[in-house]
């Protein structure tokens, strides 16, 4: 069933079911849609970048992530993709993905939440150990801070895992104890992070809500 029509200035019509404004924060349009007796969804931050409060997380700005999976405990939210850091703390299109889908329940949990983060998405547990346990043993004389088996991570993000595995990074492979392979494994695969707010107001690239 057809809602309505559509006068153009050349005289044509156009039919419609749904029609799109997109009407950016311009508080004249909104009022001119409110007069017209059109209902808002509360517009809240949608695609933006996450906060997080780590001085050694902010020396990896720069480096990026070709494929991680993240997701927020306690809720549905996942995404998958390139994941970027940054000065402030992590944005790429995993991220964007995540806030954007998340947009309402982000803002519900005033963008204070735990963030789990999986930088190796084609490793399980079983195999990871494995891998790790076994270079500990082929290359047990060299340092775990010179020498990484994940192909995938830059030499600072490795050593930055190192440390947030507690792991001192002038120990040779041969000192990791079954405890430090299963702590890096952890923080390779489900690594734990703070997210204490959002990027900064304006600098959202859209909104979720509007008039309807």
């Amino acid at each position: 069933m057809i809602n309505g029509k559509l006068h153009f200035q050349d005289e044509t019509v156009a039919l419609f079911d749904v029609v799109m404004i997109a009407t950016g924060s311009s508080p004249a349009v909104w009022q001119l849609l409110q007069s017209l007796g059109l209902k808002m969804v509360e517009p809240v931050p949608s695609l933006f970048t996450f906060n997080i409060k780590d001085r050694f997380l902010y020396e990896l700005a720069g480096i990026s992530v070709e494929q991680v999976s993240i997701h927020i405990p306690g809720t549905k939210l996942k995404a998958e993709g390139p994941l970027l850091f940054t000065h402030w703390g992590m944005s790429g299109p995993a991220i964007l993905k995540l806030s954007a889908w998340g947009a309402r329940i982000l803002k519900e949990l005033r963008y204070d939440f735990p963030l789990s983060i999986c930088f190796l998405t084609d490793e399980s547990d079983e195999s990871l150990t494995e891998l790790l346990k076994s270079i500990r043993h082929a290359e047990a004389k060299k340092h775990v801070s010179s020498f990484s088996p994940i192909a995938a991570l830059s030499k600072r993000h490795w050593n930055y895992l190192l440390q947030r595995a507690g792991i001192d990074l002038k120990s040779n492979w041969a000192d990791l104890s079954n405890k430090d392979v299963l702590q890096l494994m952890n923080e390779l695969l489900r690594g734990n992070y703070r997210v204490q707010g959002k990027s900064t107001f304006k600098d959202e690239f859209v909104t979720c809500g509007g008039w309807r």
